[in-house]
Protein backbone atom coordinates (compact mmCIF):
# COMPACT_ATOMS: atom_id res chain seq x y z
CA UNK A 1 0.00 0.00 0.00
CA UNK A 2 1.35 3.43 -0.93
CA UNK A 3 1.30 6.56 1.25
CA UNK A 4 -2.13 7.54 -0.17
CA UNK A 5 -3.75 4.29 0.93
CA UNK A 6 -3.86 2.55 -2.49
CA UNK A 7 -2.73 -0.86 -3.57
CA UNK A 8 -2.01 -1.64 -7.23
CA UNK A 9 -2.96 -5.03 -8.69
CA UNK A 10 -1.78 -6.15 -12.15
CA UNK A 11 -4.66 -6.25 -14.71
CA UNK A 12 -6.92 -4.54 -12.15
CA UNK A 13 -5.21 -1.26 -11.37
CA UNK A 14 -5.14 0.84 -8.18
CA UNK A 15 -7.70 0.20 -5.43
CA UNK A 16 -8.12 2.71 -2.61
CA UNK A 17 -8.41 0.97 0.80
CA UNK A 18 -7.39 3.57 3.38
CA UNK A 19 -9.87 3.87 6.27
CA UNK A 20 -11.67 0.58 5.57
CA UNK A 21 -11.95 -2.34 7.98
CA UNK A 22 -10.44 -5.65 6.86
CA UNK A 23 -13.89 -7.01 5.99
CA UNK A 24 -14.87 -3.91 3.98
CA UNK A 25 -11.49 -3.88 2.22
CA UNK A 26 -12.02 -7.51 1.20
CA UNK A 27 -15.44 -6.67 -0.25
CA UNK A 28 -13.99 -3.72 -2.17
CA UNK A 29 -11.17 -5.84 -3.57
CA UNK A 30 -13.66 -8.55 -4.55
CA UNK A 31 -15.74 -6.08 -6.56
CA UNK A 32 -12.70 -4.60 -8.29
CA UNK A 33 -11.03 -7.92 -9.09
CA UNK A 34 -14.23 -9.62 -10.30
CA UNK A 35 -14.12 -7.37 -13.37
CA UNK A 36 -10.95 -9.19 -14.48
CA UNK A 37 -11.46 -12.51 -12.67
CA UNK A 38 -15.09 -13.50 -13.13
CA UNK A 39 -14.48 -16.80 -11.33
CA UNK A 40 -14.45 -14.91 -8.01
CA UNK A 41 -18.21 -14.27 -8.16
CA UNK A 42 -19.36 -17.46 -9.92
CA UNK A 43 -21.51 -19.94 -8.01
CA UNK A 44 -19.67 -21.97 -6.99
CA UNK A 45 -16.53 -19.81 -7.35
CA UNK A 46 -13.66 -21.16 -9.43
CA UNK A 47 -11.13 -18.58 -8.17
CA UNK A 48 -10.56 -17.80 -4.52
CA UNK A 49 -9.18 -14.70 -2.87
CA UNK A 50 -7.89 -14.18 0.66
CA UNK A 51 -6.86 -10.90 2.35
CA UNK A 52 -4.70 -10.59 5.45
CA UNK A 53 -2.69 -7.87 7.20
CA UNK A 54 1.01 -8.49 7.67
CA UNK A 55 1.92 -5.13 9.23
CA UNK A 56 -0.06 -2.08 10.32
CA UNK A 57 1.26 1.27 9.16
CA UNK A 58 1.24 3.96 11.88
CA UNK A 59 -0.69 7.15 11.24
CA UNK A 60 0.65 10.66 11.71
CA UNK A 61 -1.39 12.94 13.95
CA UNK A 62 -0.78 16.61 14.70
CA UNK A 63 -1.48 17.44 18.35
CA UNK A 64 -1.61 21.15 19.10
CA UNK A 65 -2.88 23.66 21.64
CA UNK A 66 -2.49 23.41 25.42
CA UNK A 67 -0.37 20.25 25.48
CA UNK A 68 3.05 19.59 26.97
CA UNK A 69 4.84 18.72 23.72
CA UNK A 70 2.87 19.90 20.65
CA UNK A 71 3.81 18.63 17.20
CA UNK A 72 3.36 15.77 14.76
CA UNK A 73 3.43 12.22 16.11
CA UNK A 74 3.09 8.70 14.74
CA UNK A 75 0.53 6.63 16.62
CA UNK A 76 -0.96 3.17 16.32
CA UNK A 77 -3.34 2.64 13.40
CA UNK A 78 -6.17 1.98 15.86
CA UNK A 79 -5.38 4.91 18.18
CA UNK A 80 -8.13 7.22 19.38
CA UNK A 81 -8.01 10.85 20.46
CA UNK A 82 -7.53 9.71 24.06
CA UNK A 83 -4.66 7.37 23.11
CA UNK A 84 -2.99 10.03 20.95
CA UNK A 85 -2.74 12.49 23.83
CA UNK A 86 -0.42 10.05 25.60
CA UNK A 87 2.15 10.77 22.88
CA UNK A 88 2.46 14.36 24.14
CA UNK A 89 2.18 13.54 27.87
CA UNK A 90 -1.38 14.81 27.95
CA UNK A 91 -2.87 18.33 28.23
CA UNK A 92 -1.25 21.02 30.38
CA UNK A 93 -2.96 22.36 33.49
CA UNK A 94 -4.22 25.22 31.32
CA UNK A 95 -5.76 22.83 28.78
CA UNK A 96 -9.38 21.76 28.58
CA UNK A 97 -10.29 18.15 29.33
CA UNK A 98 -13.89 18.63 28.26
CA UNK A 99 -13.70 19.97 24.70
CA UNK A 100 -10.78 18.33 22.88
CA UNK A 101 -11.39 18.94 19.17
CA UNK A 102 -10.63 16.63 16.24
CA UNK A 103 -10.25 18.15 12.76
CA UNK A 104 -9.95 16.15 9.56
CA UNK A 105 -9.33 17.66 6.12
CA UNK A 106 -9.91 21.13 7.64
CA UNK A 107 -13.38 20.11 8.83
CA UNK A 108 -14.44 19.55 12.48
CA UNK A 109 -15.15 15.87 13.15
CA UNK A 110 -15.83 15.58 16.88
CA UNK A 111 -15.40 16.99 20.38
CA UNK A 112 -14.15 14.55 23.01
CA UNK A 113 -14.89 14.87 26.73
CA UNK A 114 -12.02 13.21 28.59
CA UNK A 115 -14.03 13.27 31.83
CA UNK A 116 -15.89 10.26 30.40
CA UNK A 117 -12.70 8.26 30.89
CA UNK A 118 -11.55 9.80 34.14
CA UNK A 119 -14.92 9.34 35.83
CA UNK A 120 -15.76 5.90 34.44
CA UNK A 121 -18.70 6.77 32.18
CA UNK A 122 -20.35 3.60 30.81
CA UNK A 123 -20.21 4.92 27.24
CA UNK A 124 -17.60 7.25 25.84
CA UNK A 125 -17.57 9.24 22.62
CA UNK A 126 -13.89 8.83 21.79
CA UNK A 127 -13.03 8.85 18.09
CA UNK A 128 -10.40 6.96 16.15
CA UNK A 129 -7.81 9.17 14.45
CA UNK A 130 -6.81 9.01 10.78
CA UNK A 131 -3.62 10.01 9.01
CA UNK A 132 -2.92 13.78 9.14
CA UNK A 133 -5.74 14.47 11.61
CA UNK A 134 -5.40 17.47 13.93
CA UNK A 135 -6.11 17.07 17.65
CA UNK A 136 -6.47 20.45 19.33
CA UNK A 137 -6.67 21.05 23.10
CA UNK A 138 -8.16 24.52 23.78
CA UNK A 139 -7.75 26.59 26.92
CA UNK A 140 -9.53 25.26 29.98
CA UNK A 141 -13.02 26.66 30.46
CA UNK A 142 -14.95 27.56 33.60
CA UNK A 143 -13.33 25.82 36.57
CA UNK A 144 -14.97 25.32 39.95
CA UNK A 145 -13.37 23.86 43.07
CA UNK A 146 -15.25 21.78 45.62
CA UNK A 147 -13.97 20.64 49.01
CA UNK A 148 -15.24 19.48 52.35
CA UNK A 149 -17.63 16.56 52.83
CA UNK A 150 -17.46 15.17 49.28
CA UNK A 151 -15.81 11.98 48.07
CA UNK A 152 -13.44 13.54 45.50
CA UNK A 153 -12.58 17.14 46.46
CA UNK A 154 -10.83 18.81 43.52
CA UNK A 155 -11.18 21.46 40.81
CA UNK A 156 -13.45 20.52 37.93
CA UNK A 157 -14.09 22.07 34.54
CA UNK A 158 -17.76 22.75 33.83
CA UNK A 159 -19.32 23.16 30.41
CA UNK A 160 -21.87 25.93 29.70
CA UNK A 161 -25.17 25.01 31.33
CA UNK A 162 -23.70 22.60 33.89
CA UNK A 163 -24.65 23.48 37.45
CA UNK A 164 -24.20 22.24 41.02
CA UNK A 165 -25.77 18.87 40.26
CA UNK A 166 -23.06 18.13 37.69
CA UNK A 167 -20.29 19.30 40.01
CA UNK A 168 -21.52 16.92 42.71
CA UNK A 169 -21.51 14.05 40.20
CA UNK A 170 -17.88 14.75 39.36
CA UNK A 171 -16.96 14.90 43.06
CA UNK A 172 -18.53 11.50 43.69
CA UNK A 173 -21.35 12.81 45.87
CA UNK A 174 -21.49 13.83 49.52
CA UNK A 175 -20.49 12.08 52.75
CA UNK A 176 -23.22 11.05 55.16
CA UNK A 177 -21.57 13.32 57.70
CA UNK A 178 -22.24 16.44 55.63
CA UNK A 179 -24.07 19.29 57.41
CA UNK A 180 -26.84 20.00 54.90
CA UNK A 181 -28.09 23.23 56.44
CA UNK A 182 -25.07 25.22 55.33
CA UNK A 183 -23.09 25.02 52.10
CA UNK A 184 -20.80 27.94 51.35
CA UNK A 185 -20.27 29.28 47.86
CA UNK A 186 -17.13 31.41 47.49
CA UNK A 187 -17.41 33.33 44.23
CA UNK A 188 -14.87 35.55 42.49
CA UNK A 189 -16.74 38.46 40.94
CA UNK A 190 -16.06 38.84 37.17
CA UNK A 191 -14.16 41.97 36.13
CA UNK A 192 -17.14 43.51 34.33
CA UNK A 193 -19.35 43.13 37.43
CA UNK A 194 -16.97 44.58 40.03
CA UNK A 195 -17.78 47.92 41.63
CA UNK A 196 -15.30 50.40 43.03
CA UNK A 197 -14.80 50.01 46.76
CA UNK A 198 -16.44 46.57 46.90
CA UNK A 199 -14.58 43.26 47.41
CA UNK A 200 -13.71 41.22 44.35
CA UNK A 201 -15.23 38.08 45.86
CA UNK A 202 -18.34 37.19 47.83
CA UNK A 203 -19.32 34.29 50.06
CA UNK A 204 -22.89 32.98 49.95
CA UNK A 205 -24.54 30.58 52.40
CA UNK A 206 -26.82 27.99 50.81
CA UNK A 207 -29.44 26.02 52.75
CA UNK A 208 -28.69 22.76 50.97
CA UNK A 209 -31.22 20.68 52.92
CA UNK A 210 -34.10 23.04 52.11
CA UNK A 211 -33.22 23.26 48.42
CA UNK A 212 -32.66 19.50 48.08
CA UNK A 213 -36.06 18.79 49.66
CA UNK A 214 -37.77 21.04 47.14
CA UNK A 215 -38.95 23.53 49.79
CA UNK A 216 -36.63 26.29 48.63
CA UNK A 217 -37.41 28.89 46.01
CA UNK A 218 -35.24 27.07 43.50
CA UNK A 219 -34.03 23.52 42.89
CA UNK A 220 -30.48 22.71 44.05
CA UNK A 221 -29.87 21.39 40.53
CA UNK A 222 -30.15 24.93 39.21
CA UNK A 223 -27.83 26.68 41.67
CA UNK A 224 -25.72 28.87 39.39
CA UNK A 225 -21.96 28.48 39.69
Amino acid sequence: MDTDGRITIPTVGPVFLSGYTLEKAKERLMRSMSKSYAGLVESPPTIYMDVSISKLRPVRVFIMGEVVNPGGYYVNNFASVFNSLFAVNGPKASGSLRQVRLTRNNKPVAKVDLYDYLLGAPKTEDVRVNDNDLVFVPLRGRTVGIKGEVLRPARYELLPGEQLTRLLEFSGGIHTSMYLNRVQLDRIIPFDQRKKGEPDRKIFDIDFARIASGKGTTSWKMVTL
